[in-house]
C-alpha cells in the first residue's frame, strides 16, 4: 500500500539545506548542488517517503488575472507596434496586486478604430481599464470595445488631469484638447 506525502513543518527559504542526495531526490521547486538539496522558494517541505522525493509546496502563488476578467494598468512604455503596462488591480476580483504584473497590449488590440500610432491612442501615465486575452506573463491585453481604455490620463505639458469633452481630453489649464482611446468609465 503506498503512502501520501508527509508535509513536514519545516518551512523552507531560498538556499536553505532541505535534504541530501543520498537520502532524496530532488523535487519541484529545488535544485542540487555538491550533493545538496536546496529550496528555490518559500515553502512547506514535503518528503514522499515511497519515492524518495523531496519537493518544495509553495507558501504564497501568485494572483494571475484569468482570460477575460478586467483590469487596470498604468502605461510604463510605449513602441511602434505594442505598449507596456503595470497591471496592479483586478476588477472582477476587487484585488490590488502588489507588485503589479506586466502587461502587453499590441496595436491590433487597442481599438476598432483606426490610430495611426500606438502614441496617438495612449501616453506615459495613463491608466487604463482593459480585457485580459492570455493570461500568462507578460499578460496579453485589449481595449477593444467603449468600457475599455483611458480611465485617467494627465496632460503631457503641465501634469493636470485630463477632462473628457466628447470623444477627446481637454487639459482646462493649458486649454488643450488631446486624442485618447477613452473608455465609457472615465473618472474626470
Amino acid at each position: 500500500m503506498a503512502s501520501e506525502p508527509q508535509k513536514t513543518k519545516a518551512v523552507a527559504t531560498p538556499g536553505d539545506v532541505v535534504s541530501v542526495i543520498e537520502e532524496y531526490f530532488p523535487g519541484k521547486n529545488t535544485y542540487t548542488i555538491d550533493g545538496k538539496i536546496i529550496a528555490k522558494l518559500v515553502g512547506i517541505v514535503v518528503a514522499n517517503y515511497d519515492k524518495r522525493i523531496i519537493t518544495i509546496e509553495e507558501a504564497y502563488k501568485p494572483k494571475i488575472p484569468q482570460e477575460g476578467e478586467i483590469v487596470y494598468a498604468i502605461v510604463t512604455k510605449i513602441r511602434d507596434i505594442s505598449i507596456t503596462l503595470d497591471v496592479f488591480y483586478i476588477e472582477t476580483r476587487n484585488q490590488l496586486l502588489h507588485p503589479p504584473l506586466t502587461g502587453s497590449l499590441h496595436k491590433m488590440n487597442i481599438s476598432g478604430e483606426y490610430f495611426k500610432s500606438t502614441y496617438d491612442a495612449y501616453g506615459y501615465g495613463d491608466v487604463l481599464r482593459a480585457k485580459v486575452l492570455i493570461p500568462k506573463i507578460p499578460l496579453i491585453l485589449a481595449t477593444r470595445g467603449r468600457e475599455y481604455g483611458v480611465i485617467l490620463a494627465r496632460c503631457p505639458s503641465c501634469m493636470g488631469y485630463l477632462k473628457k469633452h466628447g470623444f477627446n481630453l481637454y487639459c482646462p489649464k493649458c486649454k488643450k484638447t488631446i486624442r485618447r482611446k477613452i473608455s465609457s468609465h472615465y473618472l474626470i
